[in-house]
């Protein structure tokens, strides 16, 4: 269990203080039922597309735009780029590659709130949206990349080896990541490389996932105030462009963001010109969305879940129609335990 913050957000953590932060920071860190904050943000990133400007140059592909917005490539647009550097002998290329795996939670979100749904209801935690119309058709677009046109590399085919040093080897033209790899892929690479949005959705939506870190204390803390006193300086600006230099993550604080870019573009020389700014954009935008979870059985949930994520697209033997009854199950499990629907009204 974590230590209730909330009195002392409220006490020493200015408007100011809050303000440096975009609300949707706060989402996961906050429990439905008292709507207090347990955790406050370490950093924040969400998914984009790393692309090879060389290789597309080199196929004449167009170049992936610079902004979120209605001039940004839609979903069938991604597969059509894409299946212009796949390649089916070995060793395999493939046009994308999907973050750590389709199954992960993050990733989903970030591919459905395009089309104004996520995996878990956030007007209501305890509903899982994954059979609902709107997002069967996307999961089914993600399958079909996977199993039929083989623009995403398969995890089967990839041979172990890391997306990321695919990416920077040339076997994929576009990965899809977030800031927490510019080091190691800045390094790898031997080519320049940029940024873009994920595509629009179908209503030519741009909105992506927030994929938030944070601390916490211990609730069962002899020294709650102690701790406080701790988790207040990891907020602090000099914390935050600390943590900026030395890891690349993306700093929760809005503040700090032009000192990143700076970070960046000081460590390595692929950063001079690559469009990181783009990350900003998304926030000032307000098309960055909450990182959902589900409430109350978040844990017994995924037990659910992920297998079923595994029979689809790293098995390939159930239809996407199965996640409906799958859907239905999760649910089922979280309202037996939480009968009242489960939102997080601050944030929300």
């Amino acid at each position: 269990m974590c230590l209730d913050l909330e009195p002392y957000i409220e006490r020493d953590m200015t408007e100011m203080d809050l303000e440096d932060y975009a609300p949707y920071t706060w989402f996961k860190y906050t429990n439905p039922d008292d709507q207090h904050r347990y955790w406050v943000p370490k950093f924040d990133s969400h998914l984009l597309i790393f692309w090879n400007v060389e290789k597309f140059q080199e196929k004449g592909v167009d170049l992936l735009p610079k902004h979120y917005g209605p001039n940004n490539i839609t979903w069938d647009d991604y597969e059509e780029i894409g299946m212009n550097f796949v390649k089916r002998e070995q060793p395999f290329e493939w046009g994308s590659i999907p973050a750590y795996g389709v199954k992960w939670f993050w990733f989903m979100d970030a591919h459905l709130w395009p089309y104004e749904i996520s995996v878990a209801n956030p007007d209501d935690l305890t509903e899982c949206q994954v059979g609902k119309p709107a997002a069967q058709e996307h999961l089914e677009w993600i399958r079909g990349q996977l199993w039929d046109t083989h623009m995403y590399g398969h995890a089967e085919e990839m041979g172990g080896i890391a997306n990321t040093q695919l990416f920077a080897s040339g076997r994929t033209a576009m990965l899809e990541m977030g800031p927490w790899n510019y080091g190691p892929v800045a390094n790898a690479a031997r080519f320049r490389w940029d940024l873009a949005a994920l595509p629009n959705g179908p209503e030519g939506n741009s909105y992506n996932r927030a994929d938030c870190n944070g601390h916490a204390a211990w609730s069962g803390t002899p020294h709650p105030d102690a701790a406080w006193e701790v988790l207040k300086f990891l907020q602090s600006s000099e914390w935050h462009r600390g943590l900026a230099r030395s890891t690349f993550k993306q700093p929760a604080r809005l503040s700090v963001m032009p000192y990143y870019y700076g970070a960046l573009r000081e460590y390595h020389p692929v950063f001079e010109e690559m469009n990181l700014e783009i990350m900003g954009e998304a926030i000032a935008k307000g098309l960055i969305r909450p990182e959902t979870f589900f409430w109350p059985e978040q844990e017994a949930c995924l037990e659910v879940l992920w297998p079923a994520f595994d029979e689809i697209y790293v098995l390939g033997k159930k239809p996407v129609s199965s996640l409906i009854e799958i859907a239905d199950q999760i649910t089922e499990l979280n309202r037996k335990a939480h009968p009242e629907p489960a939102q997080i009204s601050s944030t929300a």
